[in-house]
Order: structure tokens, then C-alpha cells, then sequence
């Protein structure tokens, strides 16, 4: 699961749909909770694939 919402956030950020990046639009689209979806991204971020500000990928 976190590939693929690396890969999502990627896709965004090289569209430059940086507001498709917040935690109600990810949990919405993997139709997952937000407090998975919470868990999922700080774990992205504790691996520094990405920044916890902007949620780019690094």
C-alpha cells in the first residue's frame, strides 16, 4: 500500500496537484481511513521518501 500512495503523490507532484496530496483527498481515494491513512504517510515521511510540509516526494 504505501507504493502505491508513493506513486500517487509522485504522480501529483510532477502534475503539480500538490492539493491532491492532503489526507482527506488520499484517504478518499484509496478508500482507506484517515487514520490509516495518517500511519501510512508518517511512515513515508520517517523513511524521507517524502516531506512532511509540502508531501513531495524526495
Amino acid at each position: 500500500m504505501e507504493e502505491k500512495l508513493l506513486k500517487y503523490i509522485d504522480q501529483n507532484c510532477q502534475n503539480e496537484d500538490f492539493e491532491k496530496n492532503t489526507l482527506d483527498q488520499i484517504s478518499e481515494k484509496f478508500q482507506i481511513g484517515r487514520n490509516k491513512c495518517a500511519l501510512l504517510l508518517k511512515s513515508l515521511i520517517n523513511q524521507k521518501k517524502i516531506d512532511k510540509d509540502r508531501r513531495k516526494t524526495l
